[in-house]
């Protein structure tokens, strides 16, 4: 049986009445139980005006209401770069680490309980010394990158990992990066000077830079004051693992920011392909690790691995859910979270990208085994008040008897009121009804006085409601569902049409699952529950109206998904639609596109549709009609950025046959660093993105090319020699009312698809 998250309130948006998007959320929970979401909101007040950047707050309280908005930093006409982060302190504070586009410092700023400003702190570390061309350099750390992780200490204070690095000069020196760790007091005074906790990786032709490299990207507190870090290490550094460029790592450190132990590895070259971790703390004082795994022709894998607070490994590493589902893996970013419990459990978030973008779930105890299924039961095609999950962490927050509070970064419409609204990125945030877990035998489980999930699990189990709107879920076993007050729900493992229902004269309604092989939920006996919950073959669920002695119950399924299974209404969209999205590479999507269809039949008119703030469109087309699908976006500097000097040095490094700063070379960016479009990359493309990067006119600025999402990029063969693709998509006869993806590529832009 599955376990899953049952919503008590409708998503929400704690910006809603606020202007513009608010982008690369992070969240805590502070000592109080009450929940901060922190994201950059941009917006415009005056269309001919610069686009005001701030940093924001939206502070949810202990039964997951919101009741606080509250600008952290502002600093209009300067974007924040990516790398906020966010905790809380043991005093009931709380700390963000930012840093903006054009300063070099990582910044630190705390706040006390309740939201006033307490110290500030400008990020610096040790220059680097050494000799160029017969003199001495030591150039400016710079420490604002997008590399860094925070920790909350036992004895009140913090820790910080980052990542740095240092500028090249053209003809004298290159550029180089490393990683450094410091402790502060929770007014963000600095406790010890910068640890630098890796070597420096000179950023050199013929070096191998992901080999030599270590990068920050998680912390988590233990319980006897020190802490531990998470790290991305390369093959030749402590931790670092023979044969795979870039491995999961930690390292654990002192109270005093000493290190405690040499990095060690997490991952291994079999079950990791250089993603992002995430790492939390957990009740006990272990704390978990998790990664994606990129597998190419087939699912992604997401794996988790335990250890106790002296670094111990408490098993192997762990696959959530092997088989099931497949977890996202973005064109630049990889995501999957760990989220803790107050029970000593935790869960393992993540979801699939794509036009029909899923939140996937999955929840274990504080042994480390898994609490049901894998939920997959959160679709952007399901909810009116988005389109999509993007790329973000997904935060699911114990808040007690209140239940579960979920965050996660969304995109989309709101179709709830009379006119539909259009959503910029922002956050989504819903509480979910607090659960009560049965074990594998005979349980009695008893509802709380607000609406609650009651889980069953094996065994033939009594539950029994209160008087709040709760929810059954009796899993395998003969199973008695008696609801109380409210509108109460049964679940069910399987489809509709894998159950036969009956009636009894009392109104008891008697579940009976038909499958002969793999799960079965028994026979249930229920008595006041006024619904029923099914899967969809298709995905998602389907919530029908429990049967009363006068109705005639119908098996079949009905659910109007036109699947073919027995009962259905066939119900389908009007033909001839086109209808899908376009994104960026990372996949968020992209507002102001034309895209336009061209039928074959030159008897026929082409048509063209703007996508909207989410990046979707509709187009009417001829049912069957074959044709092409292009798409087309003005280049507008102010929006969409100019390119940087180091992105032309990113497209020289290609030109030699260098891999890029930040890795090994993909299709992307060799599509991204054509710049005059001649197939090829040269020299003459770094000097295109280089007189973009100062303001220059050209023939070959940088301009929007689109691709079909789907693209079997491996196929493409692409490198500096060879920059061949197509662009658009071709739709055959006969293939009308299909879902399509176009993805964006901005040429210069090297930073976007790193």
């Amino acid at each position: 049986m599955t376990y899953q998250l049952f919503p008590a309130t409708a998503f929400t948006r704690p910006h809603a009445d606020d202007p513009g998007a608010f982008r690369e959320p992070d969240y805590a929970q502070l000592t109080d139980g009450s929940v901060i979401a922190v994201s950059t909101q941009q917006y415009r007040p005056d269309p001919d005006g610069p686009v005001v950047n701030r940093l924001v707050a939206h502070r949810f309280d202990p039964q997951g209401v919101l009741t606080d908005t509250q600008v952290l930093v502002q600093d209009a006409g300067t974007p924040f770069s990516r790398g906020t982060e966010i905790i809380g302190l043991r005093d009931g504070g709380f700390v963000v680490s930012f840093n903006r586009d054009g300063s070099d410092f990582l910044h630190l700023r705390s706040f006390d309980a309740d939201g006033t400003p307490r110290g500030d702190h400008a990020v610096t570390a040790p220059p680097r010394v050494f000799d160029a061309g017969g003199q001495e350099q030591a150039p400016v750390t710079i420490t604002g990158g997008r590399d860094n992780a925070l920790s909350a200490l036992e004895d009140g204070g913090f820790a910080l990992g980052f990542s740095a690095s240092h500028a090249s000069v053209f003809a004298l020196y290159d550029g180089a990066g490393t990683s450094f760790t410091q402790v502060f007091d929770a007014d963000a005074t600095p406790r010890t000077d910068p640890l630098q906790i890796a070597p420096w990786v000179v950023r050199a032709p013929g070096a191998d830079a992901e080999a030599d490299s270590a990068s920050v990207h998680a912390s988590v507190p233990l319980a006897d004051g020190g802490y531990a870090v998470i790290l991305r290490a390369g093959a030749n550094t402590p931790g670092g693992v023979e044969g795979q460029n870039r491995i999961v790592a930690a390292q654990m450190f002192n109270a005093d920011g000493t290190p405690r132990s040499d990095p060690f590895a997490v991952a291994s070259a079999e079950n990791h392909d250089g993603s992002i971790p995430h790492a939390a703390a957990l009740a006990d004082g272990s704390f978990v690790v998790a990664w994606v795994n990129e597998q190419r022709g087939s699912a992604n894998q997401a794996f988790w691995r335990r250890y106790d607070g002296d670094g111990t490994p408490l098993g192997d590493a762990v696959q959530v859910a092997p088989g099931a589902a497949s977890f996202a893996l973005s064109l630049t970013r990889q995501m999957v979270t760990v989220s803790p419990t107050e029970d000593g459990g935790f869960f393992i978030t993540g979801h699939r990208v794509g036009a029909d973008s899923t939140r996937l779930l999955q929840r274990y105890d504080a042994e480390g085994q898994p609490v049901g299924g894998l939920d997959a039961t959160l679709r952007a095609s399901d909810e009116e008040h988005f389109g999509r999950i993007l790329q973000s962490p997904v935060k699911v927050f114990d808040m007690g008897d209140a239940g579960w509070l979920q965050l996660l970064a969304t995109q989309g419409r709101n179709d709830e009121g009379p006119e539909t609204i259009q959503l910029a990125e922002g956050i989504s945030a819903r509480m979910h009804a607090p659960d009560i877990l049965g074990s594998a035998g005979d349980d009695t489980l008893e509802a709380g006085d607000t609406g609650t999930a009651l889980y069953g699990f094996d065994g033939d189990d009594t539950l029994i409601g209160g008087p709040g709107d709760d929810i059954f879920i009796g899993g395998p076993g003969d199973d008695v569902l008696i609801g109380g007050g409210g509108q109460n729900m049964a679940v069910f493992g399987g489809t509709r049409a894998d159950y036969d229902i009956q009636v009894d004269a009392d109104g008891t309604v008697i579940v009976s699952d038909l499958r002969a092989d793999g799960p079965n939920d028994g026979t249930d006996r229920l008595q006041d529950i006024q619904l029923l919950q099914f899967a969809r073959a298709s995905g998602g669920v389907e919530v029908i109206a429990a049967p009363t002695p006068e109705d005639t119950p119908n098996n079949g399924d009905d659910n109007g998904d036109d699947n073919g299974d027995p009962g259905d209404n066939g119900d389908t969209d009007e033909p001839g639609t086109l209808a899908g999205l376009v994104t960026r590479p990372g996949g968020d999507g992209l507002g102001n596109v034309s895209v336009t269809f061209t039928p074959a039949d030159s008897e026929q008119a082409s048509t063209t549709a703007q996508t909207d703030a989410q990046g979707r469109f509709t187009l009417e087309a001829a049912p069957g009609a074959a044709g092409t699908l292009e798409a087309s976006r003005d280049y507008d500097p102010a929006a969409d950025g100019r390119p940087s000097a180091i992105d032309a040095l990113e497209v020289l490094r290609l030109a030699v046959g260098l891999n890029p700063s930040f890795g090994p070379a993909q299709a992307l960016n060799f599509i991204a660093a054509d710049m005059n479009g001649d197939g090829t990359i040269t020299a003459l493309d770094a000097l295109e993105v280089l007189r973009a990067a100062v303001g220059l006119a050209s023939d070959n600025a940088p301009r929007w090319v689109f691709v079909d999402s789907a693209i079997d990029w491996e196929a493409l063969d692409l490198s500096r020699s060879n920059v061949q693709f197509d662009t658009g998509i071709t739709i055959a006869a006969g293939d009308s009312d299909l879902d399509l993806g176009l993805t964006g590529i901005l040429l210069g832009n090297m930073a976007e698809v790193a």
